[in-house]
């Protein structure tokens, strides 16, 4: 029995800090799903009793429809920014029932759309058998995946492995290729005839039972393929059980499962681990494409003749019943991992001993890991207390130079919450024991998370979000200004950029289509052939066990504001393709080009200037938080120009003269500041005197000091006299004779400096040999 895992609301920032690490996050405007199967639609009390719940955030007001568009049904929610919005409970009868009761195609899709990007999450729950999953939007899912399930024995019969696909878009073929027994008739281990599926429409693959116990249907792969005429399209998978106990060699209390799952080519090569709150001991199961897949799990290379179904390893928390150690996985090739918390009282896992600070208990749950390469740097999320959850929990997995920014709730965890991972020392970790409710988390630093509770038979567990990488994206941007020749998945507006499309194939053409956004600065449309010598493409590369073929197409553009902004390509092709979508005259990619604010550009100097003199100038360009600026230009209106960071420029003639600042940062983005320098002239400092001089006569000296008016009108507003007659030195704000009279004969040092208005100093005027 187990908690609802109530709500997970997860807020990305896209910052330009992160989009070089990330494609696109769980937040977006469109998802689909299916109404999971769930064992009270057969057996217990009362019969149907679950319910399926959806639950929406959003930084930003929004307005969202959840519709079943086959049975007419639908529903609109304002969702209030930072607030969460919980739905109506989906229909689960008559004609207007969701729900997915057995094997086989149902036209029962589940879509939600939003007019801003939202977080979705969903929870099919009963009093004592819960499941609920995070959801990803439709610009994320892919192509393949794999099914992730479990062991399947229960205390209930009925209580079936699942997965289930949902197209979302007409005449879309999958291709099932089973890993067990089901109750579709697909044979085990043979690929499927294809299934055609439209839109909204579901296939729902069921392990067979025989009394509480199942088929375990992990290691199915599913893969969307080329009909005739038609591309590969984007589906959405699902996985889970009915109900399912986890642990021990009995069967105790048992629970529902329900998770989206990651698309394969979003899989990772690197995780760590931390146990489970007062669950330590967490089963995990390391899923790979390739028996190949060399896979390391503390240091030490994994025998591959302990690869069950030729798909995944299996194992237990090392390091002791009572303190398990957190665990670090990598591989040569991309993996999946899932950690899963046992029934209470199983594998060493304490049962229910009340309400004190030990003995909490738990149910199953099975919890998707992101790898380090798919971090968030802040997340808003929900621990829960109903169903009589006593404690909960989240698990932070963090690179240590990202601890001293961490804060939960805006406050700094005690010193001692962190502690460096035992299989990374880059690393840190740290279980967190919170209490119910929202909970904000926050680093300069990308971290994993998860969060789960534990009571009396009682759990909920959720990965905390995640960004959806494809690790061989075949969208990205290379902006042109960039300080490296790395693609990124943004840009910024005003950048110039171009795509670069990274393909499993080699096309005859592509064509690129905008379609009709307003802002951009290049053809909506434009066709290229590639042709870069015999080969075609301009480079090639192998990754996820597949040849990539990367072209660099030649057309620049640029947006004139920040958003999001969706792009078409199509390339034609009459060459097989390694991913099952071959033989196509046309394949279709869409994607979204983020595009976010620029750097911002400024910087210092004296006010005014004056010819041949030094003017210092100091950077002052902002790039936030995560970037940095790395080139500088600055152009001046006299046709000089520099690259360093803080210069100095001189004028040699006075004028209003500009400087304009042109700052670029490591992720390739512009700004640009213009400022305005008032170079003035320099005062000439002359005086007079009469030609007859002698001791003890009044002597006047004249001005005759002058300045050019250059573009300021420029005048003289300070006369500092010396007239080496043992007064101290004169300062004077008009043009004044000065008169003195001598007492010593002799040689007589008497100067004249002078001021502008704009604060430029003539040179000394003395007359050379003056005497008395």
């Amino acid at each position: 029995m187990k908690i609802c895992r109530l709500i997970a609301f997860i807020w990305l920032c896209l910052l330009m800090g992160q989009i070089a690490a990330q494609d696109f996050s769980n937040k977006g405007k469109d998802f689909w799903l299916g109404y999971g199967y769930h064992v009270r639609y057969v057996t217990g009390a009362p019969l149907n009793g679950q319910e399926l719940v959806l639950y929406f955030t959003s930084d930003q007001n929004a307005n969202v429809t959840v519709e079943i568009p086959s049975v007419g049904y639908a529903q609109t929610y304002q969702v209030i920014a930072n607030q969460v919005t919980v739905s109506q409970p989906l229909p689960k009868s008559g004609a207007q029932d969701a729900r997915l009761t057995g094997p086989g195609k149902f036209n029962r899709g589940i879509h939600i759309i939003s007019d801003k990007a939202i977080v979705a999450y969903a929870h099919i729950y009963n009093a004592s058998v819960s499941g609920a999953s995070l959801l990803f939007p439709t610009n994320t899912l892919g192509k393949e995946y794999y099914s992730v399930n479990y062991n399947q024995r229960s205390n209930e019969a009925s209580s079936n492995s699942f997965f289930l696909i949902v197209a979302t878009e007409d005449n879309t073929q999958i291709e099932i290729t089973p890993s067990a027994a089901n109750l579709n008739g697909l044979t085990v281990g043979v690929a499927s005839q294809p299934i055609t599926l439209n839109k909204g429409e579901v296939y729902n693959v069921m392990g067979t039972t025989s009394g509480n116990n199942g088929a375990d249907l992990t290691g199915s792969k599913i893969r969307s393929i080329a009909g005739s005429g038609n591309s590969c399209k984007p589906i959405a998978v699902f996985s889970g059980s009915g109900k399912i106990s986890i642990g021990g060699a009995g069967t105790g209390s048992a629970d529902n499962l329900f998770a989206q799952s990651f698309p394969s080519n979003a899989w990772g090569t690197k995780y760590l681990t931390a146990p489970t709150g007062t669950q330590p001991n967490n089963y995990y199961r390391i899923c790979v494409k390739d028996p190949n897949t060399n896979v390391k799990l503390n240091g030490v290379v994994l025998n591959k003749s302990t690869l069950n179904n030729s798909f995944y390893y299996e194992f237990k928390n090392s390091g002791g019943s009572t303190t398990p150690n957190p665990n670090i996985i990598e591989s040569d090739q991309p993996i999946l991992v899932a950690q899963y918390c046992t029934t209470q009282g199983q594998d060493n896992n304490p049962n229910f001993t009340g309400t004190g600070s030990n003995g909490i208990g738990g149910d199953p749950e099975m919890i998707y890991l992101s790898p380090v390469q798919q971090t968030i740097n802040k997340i808003t999320l929900y621990s829960a207390s109903q169903f009589q959850i006593i404690k909960s929990y989240i698990n932070v997995i963090i690179k240590n130079a990202g601890v001293n920014s961490f804060t939960i709730d805006g406050v700094a965890p005690i010193a001692s919450a962190f502690s460096t991972h035992p299989g990374d020392p880059a690393y840190s970790y740290a279980q967190l024991q919170v209490s119910a409710g929202s909970h904000t988390l926050y680093s300069d630093s990308g971290f994993n998370a998860i969060a789960y509770g534990f009571g009396n038979a009682e759990s909920y567990g959720y990965n905390a979000g995640t960004n959806i990488v494809d690790l061989n994206p075949p969208v990205t941007i290379q902006n042109e200004f960039s300080a490296t020749n790395v693609s990124y998945s943004a840009t910024c507006s005003n950048t110039p950029f171009k795509v670069n499309l990274a393909l499993t194939y080699q096309p005859e053409k592509i064509v690129l289509d905008y379609n009709g956004v307003a802002g951009l600065n290049g053809p909506q449309q434009f066709a290229y052939v590639p042709n870069v010598g015999t080969t075609k493409y301009d480079s090639i590369y192998t990754s996820n066990g597949k040849i990539y073929y990367l072209y660099r197409i030649p057309q620049s553009y640029t947006f004139s504001s920040a958003g999001t902004y969706p792009i078409k390509i199509t390339t034609t092709t009459t060459l097989p393709q390694s991913d099952g979508c071959s033989n196509t005259n046309d394949q279709e990619i869409t994607d979204n080009i983020i595009v976010v604010a620029p750097p911002i550009a400024d910087f210092k100097f004296t006010p005014e200037g004056c010819i041949n003199n030094s003017i210092p100038l100091t950077d002052l360009s902002n790039a936030g938080a995560d970037r940095t600026i790395v080139r500088w230009l600055w152009e001046f209106s006299d046709g000089t120009t520099s690259a360093l960071q803080n210069p100095s420029v001189t004028f040699s003639t006075p004028n209003n003269y500009t400087a304009k600042l042109t700052s670029i940062t490591d992720f390739g983005c512009i700004a640009q500041v213009t400022k305005p320098i008032n170079v003035s002239a320099k005062p000439v400092s002359l005086f007079s005197v009469p030609p007859l001089r002698c001791e003890k006569g009044n002597i006047v000296f004249k001005d005759e000091s002058s300045i050019a008016a250059g573009a300021s009108n420029n005048t003289i507003v300070r006369y500092t006299w010396n007239l080496d007659n043992g007064s101290p030195t004169d300062t004077l704000s008009t043009p004044t004779a000065r008169t003195t009279n001598y007492t010593t004969w002799g040689n007589k040092n008497v100067y004249l400096v002078t001021a502008s208005n704009t604060g430029c100093i003539s040179d000394t005027f003395r007359i050379p040999g003056f005497k008395i």
